[in-house]
Formats: structure tokens, sequence, C-alpha cells
């Protein structure tokens, strides 16, 4: 069965569909590794990461680590990160290999497209041809600035297919047309589901965020499937404001319409969170770890306020040091008010409705390991969307089911 099978979600009745196991068996959490991640497009970091020949970006899919590379033709190239002589790992996190990839172990050597081009000592290999011990291609494709990969060369849905209608409901941003500010990683000790389903729960807002999140219609919120995905959108309270620009105090995105805009919310099935509002777009990159541990890897834009120099050195320096540059400007408090933070007793509303996010996560994942635990009535407009989740999340991981 497949998300476009069942009748709309939206109309169905809410329901808790999976089992405590879910978020707390290592058995259940390694046959999403196998089952479901590795049969999805996943999030690797965006195209302007890696602007120069030979720049790479590691990413592991499920259990298979795989590494996207800047070829010399301009255009990115997706391989399985293993070396073909005795399956090392070729590179990690990023850098520059322009002259070619080389296995610490071993010293064979690929170019960027992949080639073995040496093998030392090659008289130990006399049978070997080199032309069929290339590097194994995986899947790449890219949409709006953001590189995705399958671990198949071939996946059955295109990228395309796939997002289905995430380009047209994303909101009106053009991400590699702003600046990035600095990455914020958050290490939480909760399952990864549990983070991503709190993401796409209306009824929370008014209860979780009454303080931190304000001048949205919850009450107008329109979430929409499509595939597997979820998109959400809330207008301002007040027609014509930009609800998130008091918060942020950051100029407008240029094309965020200037009659006022409230908020864009969606999730790439199964763990790229995005967000953005009147002045900001984040992608949040959810990261199973184990059971009960994640990490999410928050990446923020904003329009352009300096130069594109000031903006690659905003890019590398670090929170804390861009704070202390920028601590006298207006760019430095909209930072400072923008910039999310773990620290739940923060007075910033930006850095605390994070932080309540989490806060609820890894209070979940407490409680879930109760034998008493369980799930009662839920919200028949606002958590339909958790339901709609989970029943993705059953179809990979749940084995068919056997008719006599």
């Amino acid at each position: 069965m497949t998300a476009t099978d069942r009748s709309d979600p939206r109309h169905a009745r809410a329901a808790w569909l999976l089992p405590t196991e879910a978020y707390t068996s290592q058995a259940w959490f390694d046959r999403e590794q196998e089952a479901l991640f590795e049969r999805c497009w996943a999030f690797a970091g965006m195209t302007d990461d890696l602007p120069d020949v030979g720049d790479y970006l590691t990413v592991t899919v499920g259990r298979q680590p795989i590494v996207v590379i800047r070829s010399p033709d301009g255009g990115l190239r997706a391989f399985h990160n293993l070396c073909r002589h005795r399956g090392a790992q070729l590179l990690e996190g990023t850098g520059n290999v322009a002259r070619g990839i080389s296995c610490f172990y071993h010293r064979w050597r690929y170019d960027l497209d992949g080639a073995l081009t040496t093998v030392p000592q090659p008289e130990q290999f006399p049978d070997l041809c080199r032309e069929d011990w290339g590097l194994k291609p995986a899947a790449m494709d890219t949409w709006n600035g953001l590189v995705f990969v399958h671990p198949d060369p071939v996946p059955d849905q295109d990228l395309a297919t796939w997002l289905g209608r995430i380009p047209e409901r994303m909101g009106p941003y053009e991400p590699l047309a702003l600046m990035e500010i600095p990455t914020v990683r958050h290490e939480i000790n909760a399952n990864w589901k549990l983070f991503l389903e709190n993401h796409v729960d209306g009824y929370h807002l008014w209860h979780l965020h009454a303080k931190s999140i304000r001048g949205l219609a919850h009450n107008r919120q329109d979430w929409e499937p499509t595939g597997r995905h979820w998109t959400l959108y809330e207008p301002s309270i007040k027609d014509g404001d930009h609800a998130d620009q008091a918060l942020t105090g950051l100029p407008l995105i240029p094309t965020v319409p200037a009659d006022g805009y409230g908020s864009s919310v969606q999730l790439v099935f199964p763990n790229l969170a995005m967000a953005g509002g009147s002045t900001f777009w984040t992608t949040i990159h959810v990261i199973p770890k184990a059971p009960d541990r994640t990490e999410v890897v928050m990446r923020t834009r904003i329009a352009r306020i300096r130069t594109p120099k000031d903006a690659r050195l905003l890019a590398r320096l670090g929170l804390r040091e861009s704070l202390k540059t920028l601590r006298r400007t207006p760019i430095g408090a909209a930072l400072r008010s923008l910039h999310v933070l773990a620290n739940s007793d923060t007075d910033d509303d930006a850095a605390a409705f994070v932080a309540e996010d989490i806060f609820a996560a890894e209070s979940l994942q407490r409680a879930i390991a109760s034998p008493r635990f369980e799930v009662g009535p839920m919200a028949t407009d606002y958590e339909n969307a958790i339901t709609f989740f989970q029943q993705n999340i059953l179809d990979y991981t749940q084995p068919p089911s056997r008719t006599s």
C-alpha cells in the first residue's frame, strides 16, 4: 500500500498507530535503517556547499555511506563511499579532493568521475581490469539548491516524482539567493520520530508555544498531504502582516509577498523538515543515531544584508565569533534573536520554541518507556497528520500481511 492509495488522511480519524518498541527497540531502529531510509531519497546538503571542482560532502543513508562530489564538468556525482579493494570508507565530512580520491589504506586512487586510476604494485593483481572496479554509483538529483541522494543508482521513483507537490507548497523561497548564518546542531535524547511527530502536530501550537510563537492564526492552519510528505501553511492573524519580522528584526526576504505572509512548514519524508517565514528559511535535518538519540541539524538562510564576501565570512564563523563581531550592529541583534539555542531558560522567543520542542520530545521518550504509557484520544483536525506520518512509517517497516 502507498500513501496515494488511501483516502485523504486529513479526514481520517486521528489515532496513534506505532507500538512503543518503535521508539525504544534496537531491532526496530535497525529495521528502519534498512527498510525505510535506504528506500527513500535522502537530503545531503546544498549545491552551494560544493562550489569548486573536487569539493565533496558525505552522508550516511541508512547503513550506506554516500559521497557527493563536484566533478570536472561542473556537475555533481554521487558514489558509495567505499573503496573497491577492501571496502574501507574513503572520505569523511567535507573537503576537497581535486587531485582525485585516494584510499588511506592501500592507496587505490579514483578520479572525480569514480573511475579507478591507480593500483599500487599492479603485479599483485595480474587479472585486474581497472575499468571494472570504479566506485559504485548512487543516484543524485537536486531541487531548488537542495541535494538529494538515493543508494540505488536507478531508484523506483525519480526525485521530481518523489517530491510530489512539495515544490509548489514550499513557499516563496529561493535558497541560493539567500545568505546562510552559522549552522546549529542539537543532540537530543529522544527517538527521531518523536521530534518529527511534534513537527507535524498542529494542536500543540496553541499550548506548548503559547508565548514563543505569536502572530500566526493557528485556527486557520491548512495542512496537505502530497505523496508521503506533509505541508502546512498558517497565515498571520492580521491580514497584511509579516508575522515573524517583529521577532527576528530581519529584512523581508525579497520573494516574500509584500502584502503579508505567515509561515510555511513542510516534512519531506522521512526526515527533512523545512520552515520559513517572511525573514528566514530553515532546513531541519533530523538524523537518527540510536533508538533514543537523534541529531538535529538546523541551517537557516536570510536575506543578504551586506556583500557576498560578508555572507561567506558569516557562514564560516562559529556562532560565538559571529555574534562577537557583530554585537554592535543591527544584524548582530537579529542573529541573537533568530539563532536557535537549546537552553530552556532563555527569554529569546526564537530560541524558546526550539527548546520547547526538544523538551517535549525528550519528555515523551522518558515516558514511553513506562509499561503504563498509552496514548488517549487525539485531536480530530490538528493531530491527524501524526497518524498520516506513522502510517507511512508502517508501510515501510511492516511486512505485508499474508492472506490465506
